[in-house]
């Protein structure tokens, strides 16, 4: 899966083809221009095991991807396609993170990190797979 740079668009962003239908063409091109997605904000993604959903690209916690949130981070990252599920372990029953820099943090890059630890602490993985939903009814399609 590839994902644009926007970092805007409700799914992961995939070109037009000349391959595919018009159709599944216009689809794709819904909110691929940045400030234009119509479909923010009314779907949502919810984490199950995390193996469908990119830790830093897609927007999972909160209301932008995390790369924009602490693009320092982002940066220094030595996993940066990585799914949510990848960035982690479960030991004796829990949830631990396991980000891993292409060096050492410098302070005040310790600082961001800690900020995102904080982040992410209350957030448990299920044995469910992830899922779009929507704002409204019970969220399921």
């Amino acid at each position: 899966v590839w994902w644009g740079e926007s970092g805007v668009s409700w799914m992961p962003r995939a070109l037009p083809s000349y391959h595919a239908s018009p159709w599944w063409n216009d689809l794709m091109a819904v909110g691929v221009v940045a400030g234009s997605d119509r479909l923010q904000g009314i779907f949502f993604k919810k984490i199950g095991n995390g193996g469908n959903t990119s830790f830093w690209h897609d927007t999972w916690m909160g209301t932008q991807p995390l790369k924009e949130v602490f693009p320092r981070l982002f940066l220094i990252s030595a996993q940066k396609d990585c799914c949510v599920l990848e960035l982690g372990r479960w030991t004796l029953g829990h949830w631990e993170w396991d980000l891993r820099w292409k060096r050492n943090l410098f302070v005040w890059e310790e600082v961001l990190w800690d900020l995102l630890a904080n982040l992410l602490t209350p957030f448990h993985l299920s044995e469910s797979i992830d899922e779009w939903r929507y704002h409204y009814s019970n969220g399921r399609f």
